[in-house]
């Protein structure tokens, strides 16, 4: 146990510390490390050395984890000046909309191209990429194993945590990436080199192949072939938001993340094919076990598996408990599994320290410990079957605290859709998927494997969307604390131990995590580039915002309401979209909440409306006033009237002084309002508006700073105003009868 230290040290470095470590700890751990060799030949000095041991593996720890999260930092702002980047393509190219993104492992950045100011990949532990984004319309041209040279401009990085607990900083830590660059518009990238052979230029043949075998399938919003090939090459980029729904809904999202389960099932496949070959050959088991010969060519094979599926971290971590396991095995250890597993914890971790910030991370060793704890730690299984079912809910119990915790959702429907859907793909999917690649890369044919995968494949999702289909297939809860999901753990170990004494009293630990949260009634304001305003009530909840086509609930909209625990049916009904596509200026959603069974709201229904476009009966149901400029139907005011006296709501338009002006002359004077702005760079505010908000005793938010003058108007008249920053929120509660009250940054606030 004493290994557990130099784990255990990685990861308190890597979430707690924050500075970078120091070149004399290193000496201060050879001195105790080597103190410790020394005392341990001595018996009555085995405990003292013990000690320094584990001091010493704890300070080696610490230094480690400090140096690999100062390396892997993401790099600050480079004040909106043009940097040179060069480095190498690496993976697969992402579509998203019109733009195309490439991973890059960066080799220089600064701001002339010889020179590398703000990094150099020399003197680096760890490989460091960054994340490019093209618009240009021959961006295709960039492949796999190319190194360029691009004039780039530096992502801001804007707020980093999102109203569902989405933290930007740590994702880019955990990736390696540090930095997101957009390549200069109008600018020419050089081709410095191309690699002969590049493993990633595989990967992006197999994509534009199941490309184009997706354009000429007719169900493409369930098509099963972006689902082979993630299983080929871990390429998720051609799965669309009905596939994401779908295995979320069922608890089967690992299964097109190739990781510990696949390279698993790949290893067990090769060891039965290569043992029955190394027990016919004599001269080999006369002189070793076959499962030893077995077990290397295994090995073998899942690294080339690795290597197709481009090494990303989580298959880095199945390789090295592979690799550990099959240590045990050549050694005769094979039955200590509860140490292999500890050394591969630690092992991974020595590997990549910053792997502890990904909840893959934790999610990946707490289903192998449970694996091993629900059928005893030995390789030695009675009753596949009924093992095999135990195995499926000891899974489901253990994971689902830190599902419900950090993606704040988990899958009832989990252990059956696995009962089922591990052994198809494990055992008939990926096979044939993988042989079919092997053909077809060497002989350009297999069209026979291919259809059969399909067919297999496509019974499989058709299973998928009937155990989706149920309505409580899925159970949600909001942003939790995490003192919350350590009680619920506890809570489970003690229910799930046999022996233990009044195990159900452990239902009371569990209470805090499970219960479902309603959100507080009211009205939130959200930052950004525009308005965007969510009024919540008891059974719906209304969503004013400029139009986020095509995306039918935005990205933001779908982040509070998983941060509240509030779930998308798969039954959803969504009524008038074709507002939501034709709309030029503000929009309205309408979500119609219902609750389920175990007490947790859901969404029923969407309703959209355009509403500068037209007026409808609608408007006027939920409190809502829209004033236009018939000259620009596009240019509108959105009044929101609440029950509380003095808390109500206005949206003012980032449109011309002529067209504010127009709007002014229909706004009547009323008692307290609160009007929301996000002037755009070249407009301005009517200075109407500032006479308007004196006579009716409001205040004002904005979005973005105001023009100087202005702001002194505003000041003179005694106008309140308040600055909104990236990430942070208004909110007038409806169970306050007080004013509304604010929550985030008062930069600016007269």
């Amino acid at each position: 146990m004493i290994i557990l230290a130099l784990p255990f040290s990685i990861v308190i470095a890597v979430l707690f510390f924050p500075w970078q470590g120091h070149w004399l700890l290193w000496l201060l751990v050879a001195f105790q490390l080597a103190l410790a060799l020394y005392l341990a030949g001595r018996t009555q000095q085995v405990g003292l050395a013990n000690c320094l041991l584990v001091m010493g593996l704890m300070i080696a720890g610490c230094q480690w984890g400090m140096l690999a999260k100062h390396s892997l930092t993401p790099l600050p702002p480079s004040s909106g000046k043009t940097l040179y980047l060069t480095g190498k393509v690496v993976d697969v190219a992402q579509q998203y909309f019109q733009q195309t993104q490439y991973r890059v492992k960066l080799g220089c950045l600064g701001y002339t191209k010889t020179s590398c100011d703000f990094f150099a990949s020399s003197g680096h532990i760890w490989p460091s990429y960054g994340q490019i984004s093209v618009s240009a319309p021959n961006s295709s041209a960039l492949k796999p194993g190319q190194t360029w040279r691009w004039q780039v401009e530096h992502k801001p990085y804007g707020d980093t945590k999102d109203q569902s607990g989405f933290d930007l900083y740590t994702w880019l830590l955990s990736h390696h990436l540090i930095g997101r660059f957009n390549v200069v518009a109008a600018t020419t990238a050089e081709l410095l080199h191309t690699d002969r052979l590049h493993i990633d230029q595989i990967r992006q043949q197999l994509n534009e192949f199941f490309r184009r075998q997706l354009a000429q399938d007719t169900d493409i919003n369930a098509s099963i072939y972006p689902v082979l090939l993630a299983l080929i090459s871990g390429d998720r980029s051609l799965m669309n938001e009905q596939h994401w729904q779908l295995f979320n809904r069922t608890g089967t999202t690992h299964l097109v993340a190739i990781s510990g389960l696949h390279v698993g099932l790949v290893a067990t496949w090769c060891v039965w094919i290569f043992g029955n070959v190394f027990r016919r050959w004599h001269w080999f088991t006369q002189r070793f076990a076959a499962s030893h010969g077995a077990a290397l060519f295994a090995l073998l094979a899942c690294t080339g598996y690795a290597a197709l599926a481009g090494f990303g971290l989580p298959t880095q971590r199945a390789l090295i408990m592979l690799v550990i396991y099959f240590c045990l095995l050549w050694l005769g250890k094979v039955h200590q599994l509860w140490m292999g597993l500890i050394v591969a914890f630690a092992c991974v971790l020595v590997w990549d320290p910053v792997a502890c910030l990904s909840i893959g991370f934790w999610l990946s060793f707490v289903a192998v410990g449970c694996i091993l704890w629900v059928v005893g730690g030995t390789p030695i299984k009675p009753s596949w079957g009924g093992a095999w079912v135990r195995v499926q809910l000891g899974l489901f119990f253990a994971l689902a605290p830190l599902l419900l915790w950090k993606m704040q959702a988990v899958s009832l429907s989990a252990p059956l859709a696995n009962l089922v859907a591990i052994p198809v793909v494990g055992f008939i999917l990926t096979p044939l998927i993988l042989v079919w690649s092997l053909v077809w890369s060497l002989f350009g044919g297999g069209e026979g494997l291919l259809q059969l995968a399909v067919w297999c494949g496509e019974g499989l999702l058709w299973g998928l969307q009937w155990i989706s289909g149920w309505d409580s297939s899925q159970y949600q809860v909001g942003i939790k604390p995490w003192w919350a999901m350590v009680l619920a753990c506890i809570g489970l170990m003690w229910l799930l131990t046999p022996g233990l004494p009044a195990r159900i009293l452990s239902v009371f630990l569990l209470l805090p995590l499970l219960l479902p949260q309603a959100p507080a009634q009211g009205v939130i304001v959200f930052a950004g580039n525009s308005p965007r305003l969510l009024s919540v009530k008891s059974d719906h909840i209304l969503a004013i915002s400029n139009n986020g086509w095509p995306q039918l609930i935005s990205a933001w909209q779908s982040d509070w309401l998983r941060h509240h625990g509030i779930g998308i049916r798969q039954q959803l009904i969504l009524q008038d979209s074709h507002n939501l596509w034709q709309a030029k200026g503000f929009t309205l959603a309408v979500f119609s909440l219902i609750e389920g069974p175990l007490g947790q709201l859901g969404v029923k229904t969407v309703n959209y409306m355009d509403l500068c476009g037209n007026a409808a009966s609608l408007v006027g149901q939920f409190g809502l006033q829209v004033f236009r400029d018939e000259r620009y139907p596009r240019h509108c005011a959105v009044l929101l009237k609440q029950d509380n006296p003095g808390a109500n709501w206005l949206l003012w338009p980032s449109s011309s002084i002529r067209s504010q002006q127009t709007l002014l002359t229909k706004l009547p004077v009323m008692e307290k309002v609160t009007v929301l702005v996000a002037p755009a760079s070249s407009q301005k505010i009517a200075p109407g508006l500032v006479t308007w908000l004196k006579q009716s005793g409001g205040h004002l938010i904005a979005l973005k700073p105001l023009p100087v003058s202005l702001s002194k108007e505003l000041e003179l008249a005694s106008v309140p105003i308040r600055y909104l920053t990236q990430g942070n929120r208004w909110i007038s509660s409806a169970d306050h009868e007080a004013a509304p009250h604010y929550s985030g940054d008062t930069t600016g606030q007269k």
